[in-house]
């Protein structure tokens, strides 16, 4: 069951999108922010496209911020952040390195990113996926770790199967005992929420 950290932060979420997308609307129709019966990457696309959170069967799809995340050791902004949301320093106009390890064709990345509005003690991993149809999510088996003023960055071991990816930034309030591998859809994970980038193109480096 989420916390009621979670909760009022989602519920402060969906408040002020639903407000943009009425006053966009000219205040009528449904908000249509319950998705489910749509597929994951419609509902991603959706949330890349629009600029909003969706909620897919219990898990929560957010566009990630690109390219804004601050150096370690550069002073954040103080402005206080009503609602969650992550910064990460990928741009999709932009391509993201990797160290390929040539004997089983698999690249060593990491992937660096800010989050707020978070309650304490919420986790952090990766997941990524090649743009091949039907490619599974690969999910980073480590944590993230502090990098400093709020920063923090995921490494992740993945196999090249093209050289366009897309990358997703899963919270969870608690870690389950146990996590796949590698899932079809990012909500067999049990995560909260769901950051994701638009399509990245990944650049192997030996």
């Amino acid at each position: 069951m989420k916390s009621l950290a979670y909760r009022l932060s989602l519920l402060l979420l969906l408040a002020a999108s639903a407000a943009a997308f009425m006053a966009c609307a000219g205040g009528s129709g449904s908000s249509g922010f319950d998705i489910s019966a749509a597929s994951e990457g419609a509902a991603i696309q959706r949330a890349l496209d629009e600029r909003r959170c969706l909620d897919r069967k219990g898990l929560t799809i957010c566009p990630a911020n690109e390219g804004v995340v601050a150096a370690p050791g550069t002073p954040t902004s103080p402005t206080p952040v009503q609602t969650p949301e992550i910064d990460t320093t990928l741009d999709h106009t932009t391509s993201l390195g990797c160290a390929l390890q040539p004997a089983d064709n698999q690249c060593d990345l990491s992937v660096q990113f800010t989050p707020h509005g978070f309650p304490e003690g919420a986790e952090f991993l990766i997941a990524v996926r090649s743009n091949e149809a039907n490619a599974p999510w690969v999910i980073s088996p480590q944590q993230a770790r502090e990098l400093g003023n709020g920063a923090l960055a995921a490494p992740l071991n993945i196999p090249v199967q093209g050289l366009e990816i897309q990358v997703a930034i899963l919270v969870f309030e608690s870690l389950p005992a146990s996590l796949p591998t590698q899932v079809t859809e990012l909500v067999e994970t049990g995560a909260d929420f769901a950051y994701v980038t638009h399509v990245l193109m990944l650049a192997p480096s030996s």
